[in-house]
């Protein structure tokens, strides 16, 4: 795992270039790389108030250590990190295809995926969350900010889990801005949307499995309808679970099948009913209800 000086940092970045922004997040500003020749991928994380103590480098170190130690090929790969500079900066792989949240949005006027495509995506990024659920048999490692945008898209449009590590940084209590968050502010920007988090979690800010399992349906759903998780405007319910609901309670299949994107054309109905099924039992309300990720992933692999 390399560290990097400040100044490689900004001589990668050209200075922070603005034409080298590939976004901002809860827990910092990415900017685009260029190390050895290699493109990277460098997140700024947003300043903290211990970010120089003893206690915040020794985590930094713990987490980073173990973000590199836990590879498999949908995990986003950690190469290295700098601490001497005015804000932490964590070095990764470059994606070429940005996150699945810009695909399905359509950002920068990318064509939309065709349904194969998002199923390989969705076997993908299960596979990579139920390596971190299992690779340690003592201690499942629990990402705790799954989301469409943290499942990120490489130039074969193979899945890979991002920010892996940085929900654990968050709750260690290094993590803390110099304004005191409300808790409306923890939940959204520490723990990720509200729309991709359970009750269960809501109420308790207990993270477990079955959390990430619940938001790695509320993905699924994105994936089938095209639509946000979240989305002021939509009638039938501003969260994408209860406008799934509403539709659902109707229990007209035709109807049901009428939610799916419409921009991935020729999606079969038995192709597409399996995989709503599917998040609809990872969604589901009662903690003990919701599948294992292997199972998931085996549910999603028979559903082609």
């Amino acid at each position: 795992l390399r560290q990097y000086t400040w100044k490689d940092i900004q001589h990668a970045t050209k200075n922070f270039d603005r034409e080298n922004l590939l976004g901002r997040g809860g827990f910092g500003t990415v900017y685009k790389g260029l190390v050895k020749k290699s493109l990277v991928a460098i997140k700024l994380l947003n300043k903290v108030t211990e970010m120089k103590s003893r206690r915040y480098v020794t985590q930094l170190h713990s987490i980073t250590s173990a973000m590199f130690s836990y590879q498999h090929k949908n995990i986003i790969q950690i190469l290295g990190y700098s601490l001497d500079g005015p804000l932490v900066c964590l070095v990764h792989q470059f994606m070429e295809n940005g996150s699945l949240d810009d695909r399905l949005s359509l950002e920068d006027g990318t064509d939309p995926l065709p349904w194969r495509r998002r199923h390989d995506i969705l076997m993908g990024a299960a596979r990579g969350l139920q390596f971190l659920h299992t690779a340690d048999k003592k201690k499942p490692l629990i990402h705790g900010d799954i989301k469409s945008a943290n499942i990120l898209l490489d130039k074969h449009f193979e899945a890979k889990i991002g920010d892996f590590g940085l929900s654990r940084l968050a709750t260690s209590g290094a993590y803390t801005d110099y304004t005191h968050a409300s808790l409306s502010d923890l939940k959204s920007k520490v723990f990720g949307s509200e729309a991709y988090l359970p009750d269960d979690f809501l109420r308790t800010l207990k993270h477990s499995i079955s959390t990430d399992t619940y938001s790695f349906g509320i993905v699924i759903y994105e994936v089938c309808l095209g639509e946000k998780s979240y989305d002021e405007r939509r009638e039938g319910g501003k969260l994408l679970k209860e406008y799934v609901e509403s539709i659902r309670l109707t229990q007209d299949d035709a109807l049901i099948f009428k939610m799916r994107d419409r921009s991935a054309p020729d999606w079969p109905r038995d192709a597409w009913m399996p995989l709503l099924q599917i998040a609809h039992q990872c969604a589901a309300r009662i903690k003990k209800d919701r599948p294992s990720m292997p199972e998931v992933g085996h549910m999603i692999q028979e559903a082609l």
